[in-house]
Order: structure tokens, then sequence, then C-alpha cells
């Protein structure tokens, strides 16, 4: 990204109840303002889905959660509704040292929770404390360890260190100071997340998710109602740039086949992220193509047994001639790279993994598994809505011609194994991931072993180093280099078998919208979104 780092948190505590106090209880006068008009709605479509909804921003990880509680929460920054880029937002100034290690934060003045609380710098240094002490606890929060390059931070998220030791300082109610241990050029994207926004302490859960009309906001909206069917946001009267909220009510519909076909030619959808047949569509140029800052991959996830050996999973992978794998479930572009690079449609297959029975065979007999002889029955999942049933089959044959092996393929929400990775009841899963940063580290920190989101309880010190040397390395030639070499290593050991990067596709009434706009991350702020 273009914007530099963002840097240090170091943390100074006089007392114990400075670090998860509740602060001044106030009841300051609600702000007037002209009363909100129920026309004056946005209204979303989603595919329907049996994965619900999650508000809690430890374990949101899919684009829908997010979505929703990118309405809700906000943090430092916020994304810019043209290009995704992380503009500021809670904080009106941000200034770093030269070397990119110190970051000083000047939050708004009086900027407030939805139900009146102040949101001071102490909010961010104990929401931010929260999110670290939760993660081994909860083995959950896929963004937590993405905060170790701030100073301590990996410790005190792993329980080794004292909240005192980490980088975070409240210099006054709106200053915060934040330590590094090196530069991190993708921060301000990452302070976009609802994991690193200011949250409420009431809805700092130990173990237990919000429900909707608990969440106490700190972003434009609250929640007005919410059930299976659909969400409705409304716009809360605290919010700093109340004025600057487009619409007084987003309407998020879950909708399917005949359901939203109907709703669309009704004109009571303004925005479709479910897909809606072209012959359907009133005018064509309602639908939005863009390639999309992701990939979508097969990828081995056992934590333990004979698939999560290395020498297994390599070769399984490379019984599999992956390019046919890639023409059967047509990809618009497909690829054998996890990190996308643009422009996507040139990239070059340089590191495709080729069949090879020979070296297969010598892999399993290495592992104690000659000719696949006792391994055990393989589980497989792909999840609803993925339209890779066809080429998941194809895997599953191929490994039961070649080694006799007995696999169970499962078709199920993608929620039953990506929440939690390490509680995954399947050894080999797909899955499409969404970077939600520019950069490489995105997708690689999925593999590292100090991940508190390892999808494929993946552990190789090899691999460890080089992402290491990538996130401290401060020239970014250095850094793309030794991305590159841990990239290398997870393709090469079969550990992540990449199938194509994404196609977004959205359906906007183009005649009525404004505030959306196509992006490589395909994010777009409720905020900003209008039905004129």
């Amino acid at each position: 990204m273009a914007k530099t780092i963002t840097a240090g948190l170091l943390l100074l505590f006089t007392t114990a109840a400075a670090v998860f106090g509740l602060g001044v209880v106030e009841s300051p006068p609600v702000p007037i303002h002209a009363p909100l008009d129920s026309t004056d709605t946005f209204t979303i479509a989603l595919e329907e889905t049996l994965d619900p909804i999650v508000y809690d921003v430890l374990l949101a990880s899919d684009a829908n959660s997010l979505l929703v509680l990118g309405g809700l929460y906000e943090g430092l920054y916020s994304h810019d509704p043209q290009t995704a880029l992380p503009k500021l937002a809670l904080a009106e100034e941000a200034t770093a040292s030269t070397d990119g290690l110190h970051w000083t934060f000047k939050l708004r003045d009086g900027i407030r929770f939805s139900n009146g609380d102040r949101i001071t710098a102490s909010t961010f240094l104990e929401s931010w404390l929260w999110v670290l002490s939760q993660a081994h606890k909860l083995d959950s929060s896929f963004m937590a360890s993405l905060l170790d390059i701030v100073k301590g931070a990996n410790d005190y998220r792993r329980g080794l260190g004292p909240a005192g030791s980490v980088g975070l300082r409240a210099i006054d109610s709106r200053t915060l100071e934040v330590e590094l241990i090196s530069p991190a050029p993708y921060l301000p994207a990452l302070l976009c997340n609802p994991a690193f926004a200011a949250v409420h302490p009431s809805n700092r859960k130990t173990g237990s998710a919000n429900t909707p009309l608990e969440i106490i906001a700190s972003g434009p909206y609250s929640v007005d109602q919410a059930d299976s069917t659909a969400i409705t946001l409304r716009k809360q009267p605290w919010y700093w740039d109340y004025d600057g909220t487009a619409s007084d009510f987003i309407v998020v519909r879950f909708l399917s086949g005949r359901d939203l076909n109907l709703t669309y030619l009704e004109r009571k959808i303004d925005w479709s992220q479910a897909y809606i047949p072209t012959e359907t569509l009133r005018n064509k140029q309602d639908m939005h193509l863009f390639p999309e800052f992701s990939t979508g991959f097969f990828y081995f996830s056992a934590a333990e047994g004979p698939y999560a050996q290395a020498k297994v999973r390599q070769a399984l992978s490379l019984l599999i001639p992956w390019d046919s794998v890639r023409a059967i479930s047509k990809q618009v572009f497909p690829t054998d790279r996890l990190v996308p690079t643009f422009p996507i449609s040139q990239q070059e297959k340089e590191h495709a993994v080729d069949v090879d029975r020979g070296l297969a065979f010598t892999l399993l007999a290495e592992s104690g598994f000659p000719e696949g002889v006792g391994l055990p029955v393989l589980t497989m999942a792909i999840h609803r809505g993925s339209q890779l049933l066809e080429a998941a089959h194809f895997i599953a044959d191929v490994w039961s011609k070649e080694l006799g092996l007995t696999v169970v393929l499962d078709v199920v929400p993608l929620s039953l194994y990506s929440n939690i990775p390490s509680q995954s009841p399947y050894d080999f899963a797909y899955i499409t991931w969404i970077g939600d940063f520019y950069d490489p580290f995105a997708f690689l920190h999925l593999w590292s072993s100090d991940s508190s989101y390892n999808l494929g309880n993946y552990h190789n010190p090899e691999f460890d180093q080089a992402l290491r040397q990538a996130v401290s390395s401060p020239d970014i030639n250095d850094r793309q280099r030794f991305s590159g070499q841990a990239e290398d290593i997870l393709l090469a050991q079969g550990a992540v078998l990449p199938l194509a990067h994404g196609l977004s596709i959205n359906i906007v009434n183009t005649a009525k919208v404004s505030g959306w706009y196509d992006n490589l991350l395909n994010i777009h702020p409720l905020k900003y979104l209008e039905s004129k």
C-alpha cells in the first residue's frame, strides 16, 4: 500500500483498573437531529445461507459479517469507498517517526459511542488489549496475531508477558502512541478492520458473542432489528460524521432463487451480492464484474495424523493434475499462485505443481504408507455456493484410483470448518480468501505457526523464518523477495493448492445508487451508500 506503516504501542498503566476500566459514567443529552426518514433506506441483498452473521469482532471472518460489522464499529481508520485504501476515521491525525516504528494518533474531539459514552485513547488501548488477551483463550480471532508487529503483543497474546509490556500508551484522552518492532506498511489498512475498532466495555465479552441489539456502536449505525431473514440498521445520533452518513437506514436481506429475482424485479434491492442471472437484469449495466484481491484454493487442514504430515500432503498434491481441476471449475483467472499480483489476467504460471507419480509414491513410502496403504479415510469439505462440486469429486476420484483411498466429501456451511481452524473436522477443504490489505502478508499469515488463525494448522520453521524476514524488512524489494520465498515453500509442500484469483460480481441499481464503487478489495462502506 502507498501509505507507510503505523507505529508504536508502548503501554504504561498505574493500576490494573486502568487497563480494563469502564471510565466515567455520563448521561449527556442526546444530540438533536431531524427525525429519521423510513423512506431513506438503502437495501442490500445477500445470499441466503446457513452461515449466520457473526456479530463478535473476535470471530467474524466472512465477508457478510464484516460488511455488517463495518457499519457498527469504527476505528482509527476506515476504508475509502472508491479505493478501499485506509482513510482517517475516529482519528483526525496520524504522524509517524522517520523509521516508521513510532506512531502518534490524535483522536477527534468529542467522539462517543451510540449510548453517549466517550471514546478516548484508553478505549482503543483497552480494546486492542482485549483482542490480544482473548486470542489464546478462544483460539479464535483471525486478526489478533497481525498485531504481533506491536512491541510485546506476541508475548501478551500468548500469555507469556504482561499487558504493561505491550507497546501502547494513552498519553491523554485524545492521544494514543504505538510502538512497533518493525515497519509495517499495511498497518493503517489493518486498523480498518472491526477487530481493531473502538469496542465498548460492555461488548468485550469473554467466550460469548454479543446479540445484535446489545451492540453499543462506535460506527455510523446501530442495530434496529435483526432476525434470520433481515437486519435493519439505523443511523445513530452520536456518530461524529452523522451528517456525512448518506442513508438513515440500511436493510440487509437474505434472499435466493425466485424470491431474490422477484425482489429485484420489484425494484426493492439497491445492491445485491447474491447472484442474479443476466437474463433477469433490467439493465445489463447493473452487473459489475471486477478483479478482486482474493484467491480460491484447496488446502490441507488436518491438525494431526497422516494428513498433517508434510510429505503425505505433498504426495497427495503431486497426484492431482491441477490444470484440469482449474479447467473443470471454469475459473476466470486460473492461477497456481496464492498471492495475487496485478494485472491478474496476465499472471504467469512459473511455479506449477506438475503430476509426479514417482515422487508421490516415494514420499508416501518414506512416510510409512507405501502406495497409500494404511492411509485413513480422508474427509474433504467445500462450502455451499462454492460451485466446486465437480472439481472436488475429480480430486477424490484421482486419489481413489491411484491409492485406493476412501474420500468422504461433504458440502457444508463455511463456518463449520473456517471459523476456528484448529477445531475443523476436515482434513482437506476449500475457501476463497480476500486480502484485508494490499500486502502478501494478508495471505501468508494464514500459515504462520504464530498465527491466531492458522488456517492449515501448518508448522514449518523455514516458512516462519522467511515470513519473519519479509515482515521485518524495511526495503520493499527485500520484503517481496522473502514473501515470495515463503509462498514457494507452501506451494512446493502442497500445503495450499490455488485454483483462481477472484472476480467480484455485484448487482447495483445504476440509475439510483450513489456512493458505491468497484475496488479490488470489494469493500463498500455502508455510510456512503445512498439510493436516490
